[in-house]
């Protein structure tokens, strides 16, 4: 018997766990007919149901899809209709209001709901608090014998209270039956409720889950002769410089790599969905099959010729569709590199790419999961093209550990800024300079390692030959270069550690931070942040504490930037709210002393 994918129709291969055309899980019931198939099938998570239900409605709303939610509607939307909901947390988003502020609407997570109407407050459904939901459609007539339908969802909890929403209330046009379906679908047809982060860079995992990645990765590389020529080579350290990996993550992906045998990628699948969030599954995945594609040596044009690549693409559940949009955008980002193409081309050429990207179901923030960059290219750029605001890419500049340079160029784009005609070739080049700066500390450590490796082999095996004293002095002189290779690094280290320190405020300005901060998706991370940099002294003053971390006050700086501590007009005005708060907090104060 034929068998479908329920979501896409794409024709299944047997065992498969995952569609290979739309990413769609799978129930085990692989063998059953297809319309059993449709009956049985179970969604993995709550988050699942409630991006399929929104992803195919036939309803005419505003609907947005995490994590390509713009930055403005759903800072909004997590504020009014989810009373200061987590913005990293939202799953979709139905925005009811004429002007599409996203203020009134719908707004759900993994665990709960909110619901808003144009005039009236917030109401929120705990799913685990749900017994049954009833959907129905009353119809009346009045004197003039003419016909109103009311629209009704009932629902029960299971402490025996009713929640009962009308279209009296909340508008004719206010998707209660769409509503009513995810609710019911959610009590029946989902293994787990949980809400997870739609959106983690993978630094933001972990380091087991950024080693899993480059395992991955190195697989693929070793894959097709078991062995990493220079240019693999090459482009492997250039990954490793995009995502900063630590001295000893290096060293651990070194010894990997000369592992005679190496663990089987379908292990490394398994093991790396323990450490990501389910709701930003299909985004890691995506990232990885678009880094395989960036660093492979084949032909992009030709990736279907490739039989590992494609196994990969089965093992990731990527359509065709989307790695067709991966080559696309790989090639029209190395011709703005190799060639002078100035910024109102590439501007035209982004936007062609977004609507291909956004037809073929790619998750956007897949192009900037590894730090934005991939190979001489900035995914980060095009990320903007397919954002409103170009708010989503600017926050994920600051925690994807983007250079100030590579920021600057972020700003200008999103058009907060004004530059000369080529400054996104400009910055895609500055950007690619200090990934490479950052791949020779990763090679010149492996040529350390090889010497010392080589250099103790001799002297164990106790080789004895004509110039047996000058051996002996190279290999002393090899031990030599690395210690003193080292002292450069630490030395270098320390200067740009002063930098940072230097450019960072030494006290920082609460207020002016926190009135910045709000408006940002990225609230909450970043506040966690910038606090266990900053820490207060009991006396209202947050200082910055000694910290020797690099990466770390990097990181720092960069949040700082994306919410515009160091710019001047947005400072001003930030500034002038807090006054304007504390002066009208001391009017009332003195009213009410008055009063009293």
């Amino acid at each position: 018997m034929m068998k479908f994918c329920p979501e896409c129709g794409y024709k299944l291969e047997a065992n498969v766990k995952f569609c290979p055309e739309c990413g769609y899980r799978l129930s085990d019931l692989q063998k059953q007919d297809n319309s059993s198939l449709k009956k049985e099938i179970k969604f993995e998570s709550s988050e699942d149901l409630i991006k399929h239900f929104l992803k195919n409605a036939h309803e005419n709303a505003d609907i947005s899809i995490a994590p390509e939610i713009t930055e403005k509607k759903l800072v909004s939307a997590a504020e009014t209709i989810g009373n200061g909901a987590d913005t990293m947390k939202v799953t979709g988003l139905i925005d009811t209001t004429v002007f599409h502020s996203g203020k009134e609407g719908i707004l759900f997570l993994g665990d709960k709901v909110y619901l808003r109407p144009a005039f009236g407050n917030s109401v929120c459904i705990e799913y685990d608090s749900i017994k049954n939901v009833k959907y129905e459609e009353k119809e009346s007539r009045d004197a003039n014998n003419k016909v109103s339908i009311e629209k009704i969802l009932d629902v029960h909890k299971t402490d025996g209270d009713l929640l009962r929403f009308s279209s009296k209330d909340y508008g004719f046009n206010f998707p209660l039956k769409l509503l009513s379906e995810i609710l019911s679908g959610i009590l029946s047809d989902v293994n787990v409720i949980e809400t997870t982060d739609q959106f983690l860079l993978l630094k933001d995992m972990g380091t087991e889950c950024i080693l899993l990645y480059l395992k991955i990765v190195t697989n693929y590389l070793y894959e097709d002769d078991g062995q990493l020529d220079n240019e693999e080579y090459k482009e492997l350290i250039g990954l490793m410089g995009r995502l900063n990996v630590s001295k000893e993550l290096a060293d651990a992906l070194r010894t990997y790599r000369v592992e005679k045998i190496k663990v089987p990628t379908e292990d490394l699948i398994t093991d790396i969905r323990n450490y990501i969030p389910r709701g930003s599954v299909p985004t890691i995945f995506q990232s990885l099959l678009n880094d395989i594609l960036s660093i492979s040596k084949n032909n992009p044009d030709e990736w279907k010729n490739d039989e590992i690549f494609v196994r990969y693409q089965r093992l990731f559940g990527v359509s065709d569709a989307q790695v067709d949009f991966f080559v696309r955008r790989l090639l029209q980002d190395r011709r703005i590199i190799e060639e002078k193409i100035d910024d109102n081309t590439i501007k035209r050429a982004m936007s062609e790419l977004a609507a291909i990207g956004t037809a073929a179901g790619v998750s956007l923030a897949a192009l900037a999961v590894t730090g934005g960059v991939s190979t001489g290219i900035w995914g980060g750029l095009f990320t903007i093209s397919m954002a409103s605001t170009g708010g989503m890419a600017l926050g994920l500049a600051a925690i994807g550990g983007l250079g100030y340079g590579a920021y600057r160029g972020v700003k200008y784009f999103s058009g907060t800024a004004e530059s000369e005609k080529y400054a996104i070739r400009s910055t895609m080049l500055q950007q690619k300079i200090k990934e490479l700066q950052k791949s020779e500390n990763y090679l010149i450590e492996d040529i350390n390692w090889t010497t010392t490796k080589i250099a103790e082999l001799i002297e164990k095996k106790n080789q004895i030959l004509a110039n047996h004293e000058q051996l002996l002095e190279y290999i002393q002189m090899a031990k030599s270069l690395d210690a003193g290779s080292r002292l450069i690094f630490d030395e270098e280290k320390k200067s740009q550690i002063n930098i940072l320190l230097s450019h960072l405020p030494e006290k920082l300005d609460f207020n002016k931070f926190e009135e910045l901060v709000k408006k940002t998706q990225y609230q909450i991370p970043f506040r966690e942040y910038v606090y266990a940099c900053y820490q207060s002294n009991g006396n209202g003053e947050y200082i910055l504490q000694n910290i020797d971390d690099e990466e770390k006050l990097e990181k720092l700086d960069q949040i700082l930037e994306t919410v515009g501590y160091y710019d001047l007009s947005k400072s001003t005005v930030a500034k002038t709210n807090v006054l304007m708060k504390k002066g009208i907090s001391g009017l009332k104060g003195l009213i009410n002393g008055q009063n009293e």
